[in-house]
Order: structure tokens, then sequence, then C-alpha cells
């Protein structure tokens, strides 16, 4: 996913682009323009907030929406060794404030992959 600038959203039409403290629309054009050339989720696969409300998680829906890139982290599952769906639930029920000793609690892409959890096999 692709940084969005201010200017390139509008409060009326378009793409509905979801962000920190802002939600606005993109055009449909530059919305198809960065989903071809940049990470864009598949229906099902899991969404979650690194900063602001961190560790708040959704499953996309499918529906046309855009996603600020640092902010909201896309998690690429085969499903091979669990699906989304348990995927959802483990990263929904995670305690993250503890990884940082900062004020502002932030998860990082190591955060994420050094996270461990028991699954059942499929």
């Amino acid at each position: 996913m692709k940084r969005i600038l201010v200017q390139q959203t509008n409060p009326d039409d378009g793409v509905p682009f979801f962000k920190i403290g802002t939600i606005g629309d993109i055009s449909s054009e530059l919305s198809n323009q960065f989903k071809k050339k940049y990470n864009y989720p598949q229906k099902g696969e899991v969404l979650i907030s690194c900063a602001g409300t961190v560790g708040r998680c959704v499953r996309f829906d499918g529906n046309p929406a855009y996603f600020q890139d640092s902010n909201i982290v896309l998690s690429r599952n085969n499903q091979n060794t669990y699906t989304n769906d348990f995927l959802f639930y483990i990263l929904s029920k995670q305690k993250w404030r503890h990884l940082n000793t900062t004020t502002i609690i932030r998860i990082y892409n190591d955060d994420l992959r050094s996270l461990k959890f028991s699954h059942p096999s499929i």
C-alpha cells in the first residue's frame, strides 16, 4: 500500500480512504493505480492497526477501500497452517501494551513476525 497525500483526498466522492484521524475519499483512478502497484488485501484477509488504536483488527470485506500504508498492516496468510478467522482471533486477543516502553505504543513488523501462539492443525 502507498501513502496518500492530503491533497489527493476529498470529502465527498470516490473510494473510502482510512487512516488515523482522517476518513475521506480518493479517486477511483488513483485507487486502481495504487492497487496495481502496491500490496492490497484480498477478501477475508486481516488488517491490524499498528499506531493510534493499536491492535484493532478487521477482516477485509472486499469492498473498495484504501488504507494508509504505515499505520494499518495487512497480514498475508496463505491459510495452509491456520485460517484468516483464526488469525483474526489471535491478533484481536493480544495484549499489545507490553511492546514498547514509551508512551506511544506501536506495533512493528518484527513484533508481528515474532508473535508466538499455538494452533490446531487444519
